[in-house]
């Protein structure tokens, strides 16, 4: 009897000679610009993928357009070697003409509105795995860079490039270029448009009290508050002095004089502030600072579970200074210092407060932590980090004027986290990174937070430094693993396919138990900057689109900006979070740095309560 896979094989192979063998539609012919296909029918490197083939573009939906109907400028091949392709076959540059050969792909859109981008290749290793794409909307240019090594996500053969604005008729296009794509194949096969009704709230999603919480004292030295949540009316603030004495000696943000203070009734009545160790210890020319970010009540474990982040800056070698994160987690019962672990996604050692300067410590596991510890559904711990390291074989060449991030610790990953009963431990399992190359993201992805959705799915929002002449946007992935691994990263925009501004700057995710909605706050810029970090204002909070992965523009509700009189350098960012256990208001603590002009510590720490619409 004969092997079964290899009948199977031995049919796949005669249905993909005849597929190449039957007559393609009479109105489809070759591209006249585009040098001919070398291979014979039924030559393919993988009969497997030759049942995704679609023939015809007409029996896809939405609106196709096809290689052989785009504008080629250098030399571009066909082929059919790789399946799958829309329609004859699809192109490649030969690896050939780098940086000065691009495929352009022009609809005639029968009407304005938000589509649906989606982009066809087929893959294997051979292809550029950053090759850029810009697509032309009625809101400007995107521009992205794809890995075409990568399975698409549609039937194996499209791919999502996001969701854009067009107008009707023939003003926008989609662009495959080659820059940057040194040795690798880039592929061209077809783009589709696919109309998307566009839905969305009309009302503000929240009203908005503002207060001073704390009042400046002292010039220049700006008072500012971390507020943590815990189980039932408990509350933890941690009040600190923020001055520019540290940043001038090149020590960079530097919280100062840090005292606790603790509610058990909601915040109704609070214990004394009460001095803490310093957070920031000084060597010879090395500064350590340990920072804690949140914390949370984990019921799991039935303890207070805090983060902080362990940042070393090191001016030995002179500057620029040498600056090492790690990401620890420590756990109590009361508030206190508890127990310590050190967050870890390869071999390393654990924090030794003995030996802050060990190189197995400082030089392994580096990460950046976030702002926040989420509870997923299942009743894990998720952390979120950046500056993690990305695999050795990825190029990455940092900045010859500076030292941070170092080579190859521009990636993202998390943490996940379950509380095991015999050890009376966490224990940590370490995601897969995912990054941007620095010539979209000058310092990687940065300062990351993530939302669970309702569908289990796992949403990531992260800043980054737009390069010179780059875009300032912020970016996003979805993870299907709960945070284990992450999609490609794409630039976060709105669900009619526009996209907005935001610069280098922080920002948060938080789904709110009394509307039950995900809601993304943070600093939307009305135009591209110049400057990477600034402005800093308005602060804003709108509602996500669990489903477009996108925020609803109409539900855009700003939180504060900037007044007349105050310092064109305003800062509205840097915030914390924490909803009322009664009201299920959330407040933000925030310090306005700025406010007067020329004076940047001179400020106050204020509170801004937000009431949900019902």
């Amino acid at each position: 009897m004969r092997n079964p896979s290899a009948v199977i094989m031995t049919l796949i192979l005669l249905l993909a000679e005849s597929s190449f063998a039957q007559s393609t539609p009479v109105d489809i012919r070759p591209h006249p610009d585009a040098l001919p296909n070398t291979h014979k029918p039924g030559e393919v490197d993988n009969p497997k993928l030759v049942p995704f083939i679609v023939k015809d573009k007409r029996d896809l939906p939405g609106i196709v357009v096809d290689e052989t109907e785009a504008t080629l400028v250098g030399q571009w091949r066909y082929s059919t070697h790789t399946p799958p392709y829309v329609g004859l076959g699809y192109l490649h540059d030969q690896k050939q003409g780098k940086g000065k050969s691009s495929v352009t792909f022009r609809p005639d859109l029968p009407r304005a509105g938000l589509y649906e981008v989606r982009l066809s290749h087929c893959y294997n290793i051979r292809r550029s795995t950053n090759t850029p794409v810009t697509i032309h909307h009625a809101d400007g240019e995107s521009t992205l860079r794809i890995n075409q090594q990568d399975v698409p996500e549609h039937k194996r053969l499209f791919r999502t490039l996001g969701r854009f604005r067009f107008n009707d008729g023939k003003q926008g296009w989609v662009r495959i270029s080659t820059a940057g794509t040194d040795d690798k194949y880039v592929i061209a096969d077809a783009v589709q448009f696919i109309p998307i009704a566009g839905t969305g709230d009309t009302t503000p999603v929240a009203t908005v009290r503002k207060e001073i919480y704390v009042r400046n004292e002292v010039s220049g030295k700006a008072p500012w508050v971390y507020a943590f949540p815990g189980k039932g009316g408990y509350r933890e603030e941690i009040h600190t002095k923020w001055t520019h004495d540290d940043q001038v000696r090149g020590y960079g943000d530097s919280p100062q004089e840090p005292h606790q203070r603790v509610s058990h009734d909601n915040g109704r009545t609070w214990s004394r502030l009460t001095a803490q160790p310093p957070w920031m210890t000084y060597h010879d020319k090395v500064t350590v600072l340990d920072w804690k970010f949140c914390g949370i009540h984990d019921p799991a474990s039935g303890r207070l579970v805090s983060l902080s982040i362990h940042h070393v800056r090191d001016m030995r070698q002179g500057p620029p200074r040498m600056i090492y994160n790690h990401a620890l987690v420590r756990t109590s019962t009361d508030g206190g210092f508890g127990e310590t672990q050190t967050l870890k996604y390869e071999e390393g050692d654990d924090l030794d407060l003995q030996n802050v300067l060990n190189p197995k410590y400082l030089e392994n596991n580096t990460g950046y932590p976030g702002q926040s510890i989420l509870r997923l559904s299942n009743g894990n711990l998720l952390i979120p980090v950046t500056n993690s390291k990305i695999p050795a074989d990825v190029e990455d060449v940092p900045s010859p004027r500076a030292r941070w991030p170092s080579k190859g610790t521009i990636g993202s990953l998390c943490y996940a986290g379950r509380w095991d009963k015999d050890t009376e431990q966490y224990v940590w399992k370490a995601g897969r990174p995912v990054w941007l190359p620095r010539s979209i993201a000058f310092n990687g992805l940065l300062e990351a937070d993530v939302a669970e959705l309702s569908d289990g799915r796992i949403l990531i929002v992260w800043r980054i430094t737009k390069t010179r002449d780059g875009n300032a946007h912020k970016w996003f992935s979805v993870s299907n693993d709960r945070g284990m691994t992450f999609s490609e990263p794409r630039i976060f925009g709105y669900t009619d396919g526009t996209v907005f501004f935001s610069t280098s700057t922080f920002h948060r995710l938080f789904r709110s138990q009394k509307t039950g909605r995900v809601y993304w706050i943070g600093n939307i810029a009305p135009t591209n900057p110049t400057n990477p970090g600034h402005p800093r204002y308005p602060l804003v909070i709108a509602q996500v689109d669990e489903d477009a992965l996108a925020l609803k523009k109409a539900t855009v509700t700003e939180i504060d900006t900037r007044q007349p009189g105050e310092g064109e350098r305003l800062q509205l960012s840097n915030f914390w979070l924490i909803e009322n256990s009664e009201t299920l208001d959330l407040e933000i603590y925030l310090t306005r740095l700025n406010e007067i002009p020329d004076e940047t510590f001179t400020a106050n720490a204020y509170k801004y309560t937000l009431r949900f619409s019902d």
